[in-house]
This record gives C-alpha cells, structure tokens and sequence, in this order.
C-alpha cells in the first residue's frame, strides 16, 4: 500500500500553530494604500500581513519592502534559483528542521505547488523566516545595522553574511556587528556580492516607500 503522505497534515498543523499566537485584531494599518496603491494580490493579503507582522514582531514595511523586491508582489513569481512566490522561498528553507521529515519526491513536490497556490502559507512561511533572523540578530541594538543583517542574510544567507564580517561563527558576526565603526561596518558589507548589495539598496529603499505610505 503507497505510504500516504504527511505534509497536508503538517502544513494544517504548522498554520494553526501559528495562528493560535496571531493577534485578533485584522484591521490594515495601510488605510489608503491597502485600497488603492498596492497590487491586487497585496491588497488581498494587507489583513493578513498585518496579523503576521503583529505575531511575529516584523514590521509590515520590512515585510512588503523584501516582498516587493523578491518577487514584484507576483504570487506566481518563480526565480532561475527556484525561489517560489511573493516571499521568493526556497522550499528547503520553508521547510526548515521538517526537511528531513519530508524527504520523498512526491512531497516536495507538493509543498513546492504549495508555495505557489497558497500566498498566505508563503507570506506565513516567509515572516517565519524574518522572525528567525531578527532572533538572531536581536543583540545588535542599533535598529539600521540590525535590519542591514537581516535583509542581508535573507538574500545571501549566514555563511556568506559571517564570511563578509571575517567570523566563523554566529557570536562573532554580532560581535563585529556592534563593535565596528560605521565605515567599516558598511565595508563589510560591500564585500558582499553585488547581487547582495544592490538587494539591501532595494529592500531599504521599498521599505521607506511603504513607511511613508502608512
């Protein structure tokens, strides 16, 4: 008898995990915007951006900025690096400590379709993903160098993002983080690649766009 996949079952268990933590205020805090200037797939999703961003402490703007420059607010956006909808996740990442769990062809197929005909388990999965990084960097205290790392190693990941700061390990790279001046902080930065750079520009520059729209 074909073994009966689990990741339905996962998938129904990891949403109401977290929308057992989601405030129950839905109410966009983007008024206007939520109505007239953002794509119709965004404005389908303000209440629930909101909701996630409330739960998991991101801001909204963080949110829309990565978004916005992922994937151009295309739910159906799917990258030459296989990086899947608005979010631009890559399934491994999504799936996180589950990968292993679910390992079978036919269930990574189905969590990737997933990704794409779902935008609110992406954008869910996606702020996870945000969540986790400003864990991580939460002993960096300066907000702009905080959120620098972030967007940083949302696009290039940490071995990239440690490499960058000359550390090895995670407790360097915050270390570093906070100890640099900012010109040698912004000179690490720019030994990122160029893809990496030109990205936190963007990221930076669409969150300012969607903090003045608020």
């Amino acid at each position: 008898m074909a073994r009966k996949s689990r990741l339905p079952l996962f998938i129904g268990t990891l949403l109401t995990l977290f929308l057992a933590d989601s405030v129950t205020n839905r109410q966009s805090a983007y008024g206007d915007l939520s109505q007239k200037e953002s794509p119709r797939a965004i404005r389908e999703q303000m209440d629930w951006i909101q909701v996630l961003s409330e739960a998991h402490q991101v801001p909204v703007e963080l949110i829309l900025g990565i978004m916005q420059v992922e994937s151009g607010f295309d739910p159906n956006a799917v990258s030459p690096a296989r990086a899947l909808g608005l979010m631009q996740l890559m399934p491994a990442t999504a799936l996180g400590g589950y990968g292993q769990m679910f390992a079978s062809e036919p269930e990574l197929d189905f969590f990737k379709r997933q990704l794409l005909d779902q935008p609110d388990l992406n954008i869910l999965l996606g702020v996870r993903h945000l969540s986790v990084l400003q864990r991580v960097f939460a002993d960096v205290p300066n907000r702009q160098r905080r959120e620098a790392l972030i967007i940083v190693s949302y696009n290039a990941g940490f071995e990239r993002v440690k490499a960058a700061f000359g550390c090895q390990g995670l407790d360097c790279l915050r270390r570093n983080a906070n100890l640099l001046g900012q010109v040698a902080f912004h000179e690490r930065l720019n030994t990122l690649p160029k893809e990496t750079r030109n990205y936190l520009v963007s990221v930076q520059a669409a969150r300012k766009q969607h903090t003045k729209a608020a």
